[in-house]
């Protein structure tokens, strides 16, 4: 695994955007009080926000990074870094940052590129705004994370329909000479690739795009790297287990977090959940975990940030988050 201290980051806005659209599961299943049962005692989802044909990823993480810079006066020339992750773009081409930087209004000196990536993305995409602040000299870097994963399931696999949600979020990372160490860990077994796949809609396979998601495969993947991965991280960052304010996982489905949570004998309080309300939401789902329990973190907190699933990829970060501004959840209405 690779492992990185970086220094002078602050991590210091947030914002997450969903759709209007919202959903439950007794509504989805609304004859069926045992199909009901059964799908929310699996995964863990009782409601969740679906994007309509007219809404893109692209949309929600703009109104997100739209939100923290008006909101907070931010010049949109200061910005000279923007990442998309995303595994949901508008087009095959252009990159769908580029869209998102148009809109915005950026400087034509910003960095601005995507990455495809899904579960682990958003720790992925901290590492890398922070490395290019790190290494680059850049001073303010906008991550963008989000997918709209339900545009590629099909309503009659209830083994991904009932589970996905979507959603997209902003993140602003600044330079900050005070600010506390950021410690990743990071991982890839590409050996797992066609364990969660769109085999699909690109150019090895033409046709309708559909989310295969082999549960079995995901779980062990899962219960073998992340335990690991969470003692790295936490010894990496000079962290005892007790020491952390607040675990934010992916929000796979509520089983696997459950058994996480026993297996690495977690205070059940300090674990953030979502899941309940949103579903899996890819990349955006830690986030979006955080702004879900904003009143939790209304004071300088430790937390650790841990991403894993589709490639097989996993993430981890540590840090003590101090001034960290929280949006509240901002809906979107299709076009």
């Amino acid at each position: 695994m690779i492992k990185s201290v970086l220094n002078n980051i602050s991590i210091s806005k947030l914002c997450v955007s969903v759709p209007d659209n919202y959903r439950s599961v007794k509504n989805d299943w609304r004859n069926d009080e045992k199909e009901i049962s059964k799908i929310i005692k699996n995964t863990g989802v009782q409601t969740r926000y679906v994007a309509d044909e007219s809404l893109c990823t692209s949309d929600l993480c703009f109104e997100s990074a739209q939100k923290i810079i008006l909101s907070d006066g931010i010049d949109p020339e200061s910005i000279d870094g923007l990442i998309l992750v995303s595994q949901t773009p508008d087009f095959f081409l252009p990159a769908s940052s580029c869209v998102i930087h148009g809109k915005l209004g950026l400087s034509k000196s910003c960095a601005t590129f995507d990455v495809n990536l899904g579960c682990s993305g958003y720790v992925y995409g901290l590492w890398l705004a922070s490395s290019l602040i790190n290494a680059a000299g850049l001073k303010k870097v906008l991550l963008l994370s989000g997918d709209t994963v339900t545009k590629l399931c099909m309503e009659n696999d209830r083994s991904t329909w009932p589970l996905f949600g979507d959603a997209g979020t902003a993140t602003l990372l600044e330079y900050d000479e005070s600010a506390n160490p950021l410690s990743f860990v990071l991982g890839t077994d590409g050996q797992g690739a066609e364990k969660l796949i769109v085999q699909n809609g690109g150019f090895r396979n033409p046709g309708r795009p559909e989310l295969y998601m082999s549960g079995p495969d995901i779980f062990t993947f899962t219960i073998r790297e992340v335990p690991p991965m969470v003692r790295s991280v936490l010894e990496l960052s000079g962290y005892e287990k007790d020491d952390v304010d607040f675990y934010a996982f992916h929000q796979a489905n509520m089983f696997i977090l459950d058994f996480l949570s026993k297996k690495m004998k977690l205070d059940k309080n300090k674990v953030l959940i979502s899941l309940d309300q949103f579903g899996n939401t890819s990349s955006a789902s830690i986030p979006l975990t955080l702004v879900a329990n904003k009143e939790k973190l209304s004071t300088d907190k430790r937390l650790v940030l841990c991403g894993f699933g589709v490639g097989f990829s996993w993430g981890a970060v540590a840090f003590e988050a101090k001034n960290l501004e929280i949006h509240d959840l901002q809906t979107v209405e299709g076009k």
